[in-house]
């Protein structure tokens, strides 16, 4: 058997595999995930998990900015996830010179903290934020205002029903002091 002939055997079997298991995530209900090819080349995965967010894999973090604060409040009761991780992308040590800024984004936090504590613990998760977890932590252990009552918010974080998070919730409520 020539090399072609195993390369055309190899390429039938590897199609039959695939498409057997497409149809069977199909029959089970899985999400699958779609990618797209832009003009340059570059492959963007829009990839589902099992908590039904999309996850950008192409995505930019910009420390301190302001504009996506703004955003993140404009659309406080329209969130979704590419404002909440572009809101959390925005924190970043380098920004602690920046006093509007950081006032501003540490209110956001605890606002969003109070009233959407699963989103909150799910973003926390996404890998665009790997850098700026530890600042958004030190962020929550240093709020600017008493206008959230730290006892309320570490009871809703403890009683989020979202599964598999158990090292947010610990680092969250260790933050914000207990």
């Amino acid at each position: 058997m020539n090399t072609m002939e195993k390369l055309k055997i190899i390429s039938i079997c590897l199609f039959s595999i695939f498409s057997g298991c497409e149809n069977i995530e199909k029959q089970n209900g899985a999400k699958t995930s779609n990618s797209k090819i832009d003009s340059i080349g570059q492959v963007h995965l829009d990839k589902n998990d099992e908590v039904g967010l999309k996850i950008h894999t192409d995505f930019k973090c910009t420390p301190c900015n302001i504009n996506a604060v703004v955003k993140f409040e404009n659309n406080f009761n329209n969130l979704n996830e590419e404002l909440i991780t572009e809101f959390l992308c925005t924190f970043d040590s380098l920004c602690k010179m920046n006093v509007e800024y950081s006032e501003y984004s540490n209110e956001m936090l605890f606002r969003f903290l109070d009233k959407y504590p699963d989103q909150y613990l799910v973003n926390m998760m996404n890998r665009h934020l790997l850098k700026t977890q530890a600042y958004i932590f030190q962020v929550l252990s240093e709020p600017v205002n008493d206008e959230y009552d730290v006892d309320t918010l570490i009871n809703r974080i403890t009683n989020c029903q979202v599964e598999g998070f158990d090292e947010i919730k610990m680092k969250t409520i260790k933050a914000l002091g207990k």
